[in-house]
Formats: structure tokens, sequence, C-alpha cells
């Protein structure tokens, strides 16, 4: 028996081994591609790296267990160290920098996307059509986008949510939507 979940357990952790990939290193490439930035690269590499020793300095990276929160923290810190990089000229990876605009497009695209997804639908609506999950797919990528561009994690955070949820091919419960469309609004309240 112990032989048998010893293999199983060699199993599963194959692949992550073979790859090279730690569970780390996953996260902080979610991080990095919800940030819009590409995880692949020396220069975002080397920033990771450093942006993890200038937030847990005694800690070895391959040893530590970072959640997904930690994760953002690493990723966000990296993708400023890797713009400005101790060097003059343009930088390496686009830098989200906080400023009104940002936030005035997440909003504004935010209060568009509530308006499009009534709470109560005429008819029967207790699925989101195919259109509201079109919709929700096309502009919750923008709203994320303009929301960490202006520094509002929350906003990015919830128009996250609310994509994951529309990415599902089958259908989606308008009940479970609407928690997280109210979410999506009181963080745009919030972001302003």
């Amino acid at each position: 028996m112990r032989f048998a979940s010893l293999l199983l357990l060699t199993l599963l952790l194959l692949p992550a081994v073979a790859s090279g990939q730690t569970s780390n290193d996953r996260l902080i490439a979610q991080a990095l591609e919800d940030l819009g930035v590409s995880p692949d690269g020396r220069v975002i590499e080397a920033a990771v790296e450093e942006a993890f020793s200038q937030l847990y300095p005694r800690e070895r990276y391959g040893s530590f267990r970072m959640n997904r929160t930690q994760a953002r923290a690493i990723a966000y810190i990296a993708v400023l160290i890797a713009a400005d990089g101790g060097r003059r000229g343009p930088s390496p990876v686009p830098i989200p920098t906080p400023g009104p605009y940002g936030c005035e497009e997440a909003v504004e695209r935010t209060y568009d996307l509530v308006a499009e997804i009534p709470a109560d639908p005429p008819g029967f609506g207790i699925f989101l059509t195919d259109d509201e999950k079109a919709a929700i797919r096309r502009m919750a990528p923008d709203i994320r986008r303009a929301a960490a561009s202006c520094g509002c994690t929350g906003l990015a955070d919830a128009a996250l949510d609310l994509e994951r949820l529309a990415r599902n091919d089958g259908l989606v419960n308008r009940s479970d939507a609407m928690p997280l469309l109210e979410r999506l609004r009181t963080q745009a309240v919030a972001c302003r």
C-alpha cells in the first residue's frame, strides 16, 4: 500500500518536476499574465527573483510556499523593477501607472457592462444568455487592464472573477453572476 501511494505521488509530481516549473512559478506566471505582462524572458525572471528577495529576504524561493495574493504582490513589484531596471530608455515591459484616466476608463466600462446584464430580464431568465456571456468576455479584460493600470486591484480582481465565470461553456446561472456584478459595481464606486 505504501509503495502504491508513493508511486502515485511520483507520477503526479513528475510532470511539474520534468518541466522545472513549481507551483510558485505557475502562480507568478498567472499573476504576470493578469497584469498583461508575458512571464517569459530573462528580464522579468530576474525581476521576479529580485522582488521575492525584497519581500522575503530570509526565505528561499524554492522552499517557500506562496499563495495567490503573495504571487500578485511579487509580480507587481517585479514589473516595477523590470520597468525601472536601473537604466535609461524605454521599459522592456509595460508598467502599470496609476492615474485618474485609467480609473475613469475602468469605471465607465464597468457601468457599461453592468447595464448590459439585467438582474431581472424579461421572461424566464435563469441563465445568462450567450450574448451576455460574450459581453462579459469582451469587456471584463478591458476593465481588468484599466483598473490594474490605475491601482484599483479590487476592481481588477472582481473583473477577473466575472470573466472566469463567463468562460464556462455550459449554462451560467444568473444567480451566480449577480453577486459578482454587484461586487464589480461596488469596487467601481470605491475606485472613483
